[in-house]
């Protein structure tokens, strides 16, 4: 994930970015034709979120709330699954998905400095998916949570 700070007013900051993520679920069931089923879908995006974040404490370390949309491109999309009946098949499945996905993101940040120009941070968020992203009629909506751990480096 790439990302930059700039500030609003001194404790409200836009952070757009850019990341590759992944979204995917799994899926067991049963049917007289094909006896037990199971299937992994994954879908790859490089997503685009456009947080705000507002400063919430200044302790030396400093913690966050953030929110805000995000824009996600489908690159990949996947299918493995194992039939009882016909053994274990992987499908490129990236047309019965849209090419794109749209949520809104909420979470907390939070910054620990180790030097003047350089610190750790930690975030973690909840992704509310806003469109239904199956191309074939289904309510299939994006739900995460999302943890990223990565160094922040201010550029003097």
């Amino acid at each position: 994930m790439a990302s930059m700070n700039i500030s609003l007013t001194d404790k409200m900051l836009i952070s757009p970015g850019l990341r590759f993520v992944q979204k995917g679920t799994e899926s067991k069931w049963w049917s007289n034709v094909t006896g037990s089923v199971q299937a992994t879908v994954t879908n790859s995006y490089i997503e685009v979120p456009v947080y705000l974040k507002y400063e919430l404490v200044d302790f030396g370390s400093k913690l966050f709330v953030l929110g805000g949309p995000a824009f996600a491109f489908l690159a990949t999309s996947k299918t493995e699954g194992t039939v009882q009946f016909n053994g274990s098949n992987s499908l490129d499945t990236k047309e019965d998905y849209k090419s794109y996905d749209f949520s809104f993101d909420i979470g907390l940040a939070f910054q620990a400095p180790v030097s003047e120009t350089l610190s750790i941070v930690a975030t973690g968020a909840y992704s509310f998916g806003l469109v239904k992203i199956d191309q074939r009629g289904s309510d299939e909506q994006t739900r995460d949570v999302g943890v990223t751990l990565g160094a922040l480096y201010r550029f003097k």
